[in-house]
Parts: C-alpha cells; structure tokens; sequence
C-alpha cells in the first residue's frame, strides 16, 4: 500500500538517486562500491526486469537473480506516510473481510457459495424482468 500511497501523492521523498548497473545474486539486490543504504531504509528500484518497486534495505528474498542498468532511489519517507499506509491498509483488509461476510457463505469448508446466489432479491429487479424476444 505505501508503493501505491506514494505513487497517489506524486512524492516519493527521493534523497539521492543512484543509477548505475546493479545486480541481484542469491535473491539479493547488491549496491554497487562506495554505495550503501542504511538497514530499513525505503529505496525504489527502476529498471529491474524483476525487481521494480518499493523495498525496504536490504533487499532479500528476489524471485530471479539478474544484472540491469538502471537506478535506485535511496527514499526517506517520513514516517507519518508509512503509518498512512498501514492504516489504509488496515481498513481495506476490514472492507474486504466485511464484504466477503457479507456476501459469502460456506455451506461446508470445502465448498463457498456466493451469498448474492443464495438471496437473489439483493440483485435487484434486473433478474426478474422478462427478457424481450422477436421472433
């Protein structure tokens, strides 16, 4: 969520742009020399066929290793954004939940049905109009 919060406000509080060619070895993304971030610090990478996006340093657990020039934005998000995010994060995770609540049921626990099926008058009375024919 705090990817798409700061990409919503158009601010990615960007301390320092960093381009170069970049390499990511054992699932792990490599600064190269004479750079380094500071453990839990935000960084965008941009470029990566594989690892664009927000992380957080160091970056571990990458799905593919790979060499790319690119950059990579040492960011210093305030921390009242990074709480945003959660919150925000934390009701839609809520919406979610109370959406499927409400409209799913489990008449076992292998096998949902979809609560609207089950009460079609919360469609509305679109099913039951008559569908108009020519023939």
């Amino acid at each position: 969520m705090l990817e798409q919060v700061l990409g919503e406000i158009h601010n990615w509080f960007v301390r320092e742009v960093i381009p170069g060619e970049f390499e990511v070895a054992g699932g792990q993304l490599r600064m190269p020399e004479g750079r380094a971030l500071q453990d839990g610090q935000y960084l965008r990478v941009v470029g990566s066929v594989f690892a664009d996006g927000l992380h957080q340093w160091p970056v571990e657990g990458l799905p593919h290793d790979e060499r790319f020039e690119g950059e990579v934005w040492a960011l210093a998000v305030p921390q009242e954004v990074v709480d945003l995010a959660g919150v925000i994060d934390d009701w839609d995770s809520k919406k979610f939940d109370y959406q499927l609540d409400r409209h799913c049921s489990k008449t076992n626990a292998d096998t949902p049905n979809i609560g609207l099926l089950n009460h079609p008058q919360e469609i509305g009375t679109a099913i039951r109009k008559p569908v108009n024919r020519t023939a």
